[in-house]
């Protein structure tokens, strides 16, 4: 039981978690930050209308530990950017630590990100690899991502693992938190990294998989025509804000190529580029 003073504390990192439908998953994502190194946080959880079970988890959290946990709801489904913005906007922490409903973080990643951002003020976030899982647990593989992302990288795609990314919140918060439109919808993440570099900022990854991605069978059906037009969209806003050159326009259609390939053929070559065993990785810093 946390004790008046320590309720009332200011936690150094703030987790937000958008929570949609989530029930038969969410108690591992949230078991997940309890097992955290790191214990100087906060968990502020938006559901985001759900039909399920979610918001009664959220609140049985909330009500058992007080301070620590605070639980937002949605009268309607407004999407993971104003979920997200409504729990940015509580935020007290130095910190902001995206953490998915459906995923778990290994119980070092806090510590490590958080001795990153400090080891790296030319750094304002840093994300890292992530073990890919299917929605019932088994493991795929682990998804590599590139320490130090060049403008080319974000020019071809999203370089930065979203749920398990750790931001500045002052970054974050100078840039006008998430974009809530139709265009940003399902690519959110994206657009914010864009928005980020385009005003100067600079993230990173560290190579450990300190995460590990639920990815369900219906993964690739969740981005319909109008959500990779809208991608589209964003890629192209997002390359004019950077001065992206003439050549990296090309890659702002992408998504269109993408939703005329059959989504059993995207699975596949989604999960050929992961590595299929997970050596022990010495962490070195980018």
């Amino acid at each position: 039981m946390h004790t008046p003073s320590e309720r009332h504390r200011v936690p150094l990192v703030s987790v937000i978690m958008p929570v949609f439908n989530a029930a038969d998953v969410l108690p591992s994502a949230l078991e997940s930050l309890l097992a955290q190194s790191l214990d100087d946080w906060e968990l502020i959880a938006c559901d985001d209308g759900s039909t399920d079970g979610s918001w009664a988890i959220l609140q049985g959290w909330e009500r058992e530990r007080p301070g620590r946990v605070r639980a937002l709801r949605n009268a309607e489904n407004r999407g993971t950017a104003y979920s997200a913005n409504r729990c940015l906007h509580l935020a007290t922490g130095e910190f902001i630590a995206r953490q998915d409903a459906d995923d778990v973080s290994d119980p070092e990643r806090f510590h490590a990100q958080v001795n990153f951002l400090r080891a790296h003020d030319e750094c304002d976030w840093v994300s890292c690899s992530v073990t890919v899982m299917r929605y019932d647990g088994q493991v795929l593989g682990v998804r590599r991502m590139k320490p130090r992302p060049t403008r080319t990288d974000l020019y071809r795609g999203n370089p930065f693992a979203h749920g398990a990314a750790m931001i500045r919140t002052a970054a974050v918060r100078a840039v006008g938190g998430y974009r809530v439109q139709w265009s940003a919808r399902r690519c959110e993440d994206y657009d914010l990294w864009m928005r980020l570099v385009a005003a100067g900022y600079k993230g990173g990854n560290l190579c450990q998989p300190y995460y590990r991605f639920r990815e369900g069978a219906q993964a690739y059906g969740r981005k319909t025509l109008a959500t990779r037009l809208g991608e589209v969209v964003i890629r192209l806003k997002g390359y004019r804000a950077l001065g992206a050159p003439p050549w990296a326009y090309a890659y702002a259609f992408q998504p269109l190529i993408a939703a005329a390939i059959p989504k059993s053929i995207l699975r596949r070559k989604h999960e050929a580029q992961l590595v299929r065993t997970d050596p022990p990785v010495r962490e070195t810093q980018p």
